[in-house]
Parts: C-alpha cells; structure tokens; sequence
C-alpha cells in the first residue's frame, strides 16, 4: 500500500499539505412513475492533496487528485508538479492549522437503519403524496449516501469525520386537456422525516398543477410579496457573503461593521448568525477544508452589522480568530405566524428563477415563474410576473415568520413578508 505522507515529504520543496480523503457509499434508487427501474450500489473515493510551497516570503499552493491506479512514480512527479505550480504563486504568507486531532459521528437517525431502509422509507413517503387524479409523479430518483471525510496536514492535524445525504429527484407531472406540465424537485436531509418529507413532494404536486392553471394577471398593485426559504437563503447568503474575511482583505465588501442594515426599520430586525451544525441540515459540519474546528459567529444583531466570518488564511491576513468556513446561514425567527402574514393580499413566490440580490446597487428582484395570489378573499396561481425593489426599501420593510425551516444551508423563518416590492 502506498504512503502518501512519506511519499510528499520526500520531496525537499514541499513546505506543508493537506490530505483531503472522502469515501462516499451510496445507495440508488430509480422509478419511473412508480415502477422502480433501477437498483445501484456505489462507492466513490476521492483523495486530493494540496501541496504548499514558501517562497521569497510568500506562500504558494496547488492542488492536485489522486487516483488509485496511481503509480508511486506517477505521485511523485504530481507532487514535483505542484511543488513547481506553487512556487509561481505569490499568496501572502499565513501558516496551516496546528495539530489537532478529532473524531465526529453523526447525529442523524440514518444510524439506526440501512441506506435500503431509508430508501424503502422515502420511496413510501413520496409516492404517498402522488394522490391526485390528473397529476403523477412522472420520474423519482432516490440517493442515500454516507459520506466519511478525513482531513490531515503536515502539522498533525487529522480530523474525522461522518455525514449523511439523502437527495430525493422528482418530476411532479400535470396532464391537462390542452398539455402536460412538469416541475423539477430536488430535496436533501439528513434527518427522516416521512411526515415533513410527503409534505415537501405534496406540495410540488399542487404546485404543478397550479402551475398548468396559472395566468399572467393583471395589474396587481401595492401588495406584499412573501418569500420562502430557497430566495431568503440567496438574500442571507448575499448579506453574509460580504461579511466574509476574504471579501474584507480584498477591500470590496460593502457593509463594515457598525453599519445598520435597516435604517428606519418598521419591521424585524435581522439577526444572522454563521453556524457550523443545524439537526436536519446537510450543510452540517464539524470542520472545514482546512480542518478548522467551526466556531459559530453572529455577523448581524438587531440589524447592525456585528462581526466577520471565514477560513484560516485570511482569519491570519487580518489578525483575527478563524471560525471556519462556516456552511449555514442562520436567520432569527419572527414573531407572526403564517396565518398572520397571510391576513392581507398578497403575492406568495412559490418558484422563481432565481432571485438577484445586489448589494453594492441596492438591488433586489426576479421573475416569478408561479405565484400564489392572495386578492383577500381567494388564492389564485399567476404565472409571467417580476418583483423588483431597492434591498434597503425591503429590508426596513419586513417581517418574519415564528415557524421555523431548514433546507440545505438556510435554517430559520418558514416565509417572510415584504413590503415595497415594485410587482410587473
């Protein structure tokens, strides 16, 4: 068996590395309709070493991967490689973690059965929401995947540990009279729930057939615009993007600490945290590429900006304590319910094409590919619309919801309410 270790300090020019080593076993479920086509077994092993290099007072690096047909001869002279790749990199100067050494299991329920039993699980959960008479499930793909991760560097740093993702692919499916419409679905957890996870696909079945029902309407005035989890996760991800160590060192973030994000507030204010472990995120993690143990940083209180967030390097570039690469981003809740943020008309964005959020012009906006309409006394799917804003207009102008989700990276308000959004 190959020495990877010994094999890089052989080479005299390597000043450090990283040994990132991810093995993935993956179970694979595929339907079509509810005919299940395919069974698949996987296992995928991914090794990469980042090779370091100090030069002439600056700190080089390059990165390569290994694969098991690999050679000793061929390692080596990837090494060489990388070794002459760095030096032609002039990064400042910062050093690698120090030794640390840990091991994390996973906190999820995917411990007390087999990838089969929760596929077997989730195959059930999400063909129990395909109930409707003229809407299918068209398509499922189901992947139950283990995922053990192990990072080691040239300082004794070796950190371990294990995660869980299961990803659901579903095509919701509408035949109507004149044509047939589909929706694409893609759904991550780490945690079952077969209650939560037949709720998420029986919602996209009513999506779907909204959106086969759904009209460009007219003029909808001056209402409120309430967003779901997926747009507020790209707004959180834009504000705490630019609070990042990395963004700060370059000198291009817009909003230094102290600054209010929402002057004149009449809404909630924003509180926004960088966190390394949520139950139910897939997001969740113990430490970073680096290896750097997560510390979890509120980067804005009571809509002030209150401090930054980022990895080892830059954390060392600005003098300041890393706290990871932190991977979620945590919103405080509100305090209306759903109900209350639906008592008034409204335009609810069930699915968009993706929202953009432009701090530096103080933008916020996007097409609304299907939007429940709310005009007081019923709902009404509408289709062929944009929502525009000034993101400091909305942001003074918000409210969020007291019930709680988690969906990828986002974890906080279920829905929250806007108001000043400029509705086309």
């Amino acid at each position: 068996m190959i020495d990877l270790e010994q094999l890089i300090k052989k080479n005299k020019n390597v000043s450090g590395y990283r040994i990132q080593n991810i093995i993935q076993e993956s179970f694979q479920l595929f339907f079509v309709h509810k005919n299940l086509e395919t069974i698949r077994n996987n296992e995928v092993s991914l090794l990469k070493v980042t090779i370091y290099v100090a030069h002439d007072g600056f700190m080089g690096e390059s990165e390569f991967q290994v694969y098991k047909a690999y050679s000793e001869a061929e390692i080596e002279e990837k090494i060489s490689q990388a070794v002459d790749k760095a030096k032609l990199i002039n990064n400042e100067y910062f050093e690698l973690p120090k030794k640390d050494i840990n091991s994390f299991e996973s906190d999820s329920n995917f411990n007390d059965y087999s990838k089969e039993e929760i596929a077997k699980m989730t195959e059930e959960a999400c063909f129990l929401a395909d109930s409707f008479k003229d809407g299918s499930i068209n398509a499922l793909e189901i992947f139950i995947t283990k995922n053990k991760i192990n990072i080691k560097n040239s300082n004794g740093l070796d950190m371990t540990q294990v995660k869980y993702d299961a990803m659901v692919e579903a095509i919701p499916t509408w035949n109507g009279e004149k044509e047939s419409v589909e929706l694409y679905e893609q759904y991550h957890f780490n945690e079952f729930d077969a209650r939560k996870l037949t709720e998420e696909i029986y919602d996209k079945m009513n999506a779907v057939k909204a959106r086969y029902e759904a009209q460009k309407p007219e003029e909808l005035g001056n209402i409120n615009v309430l967003l779901r989890p997926t747009e507020l996760d790209s707004l959180i991800n834009e504000i705490t993007h630019d609070l990042n160590f990395g963004v700060v060192y370059s000198h291009s973030n817009k909003n230094p600490i102290g600054t209010n994000l929402q002057k004149n507030a009449l809404g909630d204010l924003l509180n926004i945290s960088r966190v390394g472990m949520v139950k139910g995120s897939v997001n969740s993690s113990h430490f970073d590429e680096n290896g750097t143990t997560y510390k979890d940083t509120l980067v804005v209180e009571n809509g002030f900006v209150k401090s930054y967030w980022g990895n080892m390097k830059f954390a060392q570039y600005l003098k300041v304590e890393p706290t990871g690469n932190l991977p979620i981003a945590k919103l405080g809740l509100g305090n209306k319910s759903i109900a209350e943020l639906k008592k008034e008309p409204y335009l609810e964005c069930v699915s968009m094409s993706g929202i953009q959020v432009d701090l530096l012009s103080d933008y916020i906006g996007g097409e609304v590919r299907l939007g429940y309409y709310f005009d007081g006394a019923k709902i009404i799917p509408v289709t062929g619309i944009s929502i525009s804003a000034r993101l400091s207009d909305v942001l003074k102008n918000m409210y969020l919801s007291k019930e709680e989700e988690v969906q990828d990276g986002y974890y906080g308000p279920k829905l929250a309410l806007f108001k000043g959004f400029n509705i086309q």
